[in-house]
């Protein structure tokens, strides 16, 4: 087994016509095989690992993407929720300020926040005229 180097495409595609299953000894049966070796070892370790690398950089941009995307979702989920509580929220109106029980009522069916909520019900018991202990 050997290895040739060639400078030129052209000589090393004559050198593979010419001496492809020529025969050196006097037994018949064995010729040479040559073959072309386009790239060694050492390039086709380095294509490897660049390709790898790409693979890798695209699946980190693609998890940043994602990230980015989920955060631009939840900053949207947020302002709607923010719209969805409605004017109270906007106005700086608090629920101890607020007189009505229809009012109240109205904002414990916007809004989301369970603690919030707890504090309307407290509320609303208490203009009712049943406080809770």
């Amino acid at each position: 087994m050997g290895f040739v180097e060639l400078e030129y495409h052209e000589a090393a595609y004559f050198i593979t016509k010419a001496a492809n299953n020529l025969t050196l000894t006097a037994k018949k049966d064995r010729g040479l095989i040559i073959d072309f070796a386009i790239e060694d070892h050492r390039t086709l370790l380095k294509r490897k690992q660049r390709y790898e690398k790409r693979i890798q950089k695209q699946a980190e941009e693609k998890a940043e993407d994602n990230k980015r995307k989920q955060e631009q979702r939840q900053k949207k989920r947020k302002e709607a929720l923010a719209q969805q509580e409605g004017e109270t929220a906007k106005k700086g109106v608090s629920i101890e300020e607020m007189k009505s029980v229809d009012e109240l009522k109205e904002e414990f069916r916007k809004t989301r926040s369970r603690g919030k909520k707890q504090r309307i019900k407290k509320r609303i018991a208490v203009l009712l005229g049943n406080p809770t202990p």
